[in-house]
């Protein structure tokens, strides 16, 4: 297709597929908003429909497996009604001319419009005027007659974000003052720790229960805050100040021999989280008998000659051991 051709319409709907032939035979595939020229062959397709606007104002339609011509039978150029009235008005001007009649009685009027007047002073209709605006140099502030302000509101101030500190987590563990145990009679010692410092005061309960140890063996009712077992803890609850991490507490526990040489014994003190901080830890505590029993033999006496002497080997007390 020439990029001469007229532009007379636009495609301004489309359904399917519908295509332009140019007068020099290419095809395209139209879209919508697509140009159509003068004298291009419109087709559809099956189940396809298009419109076409033109320029003129009026438009075409067509419907599926059409065919249309865009010639000056669908479409009327501009300017072609006054070109044939303007070949019809000269034709008439050469037979007057040819008759020996006035042409000019054939033409209408020429008109004289109202003359331009004053600038800035009323005309005619139909005349024109103009407006001449004068340098003066004054100045002034514009006001509109109302007075203005500002918005009604105030911004508030933002609020810090709010931050939820996460609780530490209680644990304990036994402190043995032979290795992994304690010599009976003495206080067990246990360290209460937070994994890490509180910004509240947190509360802890100490509880103890039983093992192969019983009470004859250890006092599970009451805490102490010293190895002197001078200073119980009040309720055996144990109160972290803001920012302490480590507590320790003590057992009492019995000598009780005999029986000496026990077997190791055991109980377990549990520290469960009641406020600031959260969780149970447990740790188990070892009392060991070291004390073994002492032996002693009695004096046989006197005896005749020639008889036994018996004597009398004993201990001091039972013993959970072979002696």
């Amino acid at each position: 297709m020439a990029t001469s051709a007229q532009v007379i319409g636009f495609v301004t709907a489309l359904k399917g597929s519908a295509t332009a032939i140019s007068t020099d035979g290419v095809s395209r595939i139209l879209a919508l908003g697509d140009a159509v020229h003068l004298n291009e062959v419109i087709q559809t397709g099956d189940a396809s429909a298009v419109m076409v606007e033109f320029t003129d104002g009026t438009r075409l339609d067509l419907g599926r497996n059409a065919e249309a011509m865009l010639d000056s039978s669908v479409f009327t150029p501009p300017g072609a009604e006054q070109a044939a009235e303007a070949i019809a008005s000269v034709d008439a001007i050469q037979q007057a001319i040819l008759a020996g009649e006035d042409p000019t009685a054939l033409l209408a009027p020429t008109a004289a419009g109202p003359g331009a007047g004053e600038a800035g002073a009323p005309v005619d209709e139909g005349g024109t005027s103009y407006a001449v605006v004068e340098l003066t140099g004054n100045s002034m502030t514009p006001d509109s007659g109302f007075e203005t302000t500002g918005l009604g509101f105030e911004f508030l101030e933002p609020q810090p974000a709010l931050v939820i500190e996460e609780e530490p987590v209680v644990n304990i563990v036994f402190v043995g003052d032979e290795g992994d145990a304690v010599e009976e009679g003495n206080p067990a010692e246990f360290l209460v720790t937070l994994s890490g410092p509180a910004g509240q005061p947190a509360t802890v309960a100490l509880s103890a229960t039983d093992g192969t140890a019983d009470s004859t063996d250890y006092n599970g009712v009451q805490f102490y805050y010293d190895a002197a077992l001078t200073q119980p803890i009040p309720g055996n609850v144990l109160t972290f100040a803001p920012g302490q991490t480590a507590i320790n507490v003590y057992v009492q526990t019995y000598n009780n021999d005999p029986p000496y040489g026990e077997a190791n014994e055991n109980f377990t003190v549990t520290a469960e989280a009641l406020t600031g901080a959260q969780g149970t830890g447990a740790a188990i505590g070892v009392i060991m008998d070291s004390d073994l029993p002492t032996i002693s033999i009695a004096d046989a006496g006197t005896v005749s000659e020639g008889t036994t002497l018996a004597y009398v080997v004993s201990l001091n007390g039972a013993s959970d051991q072979a002696v």
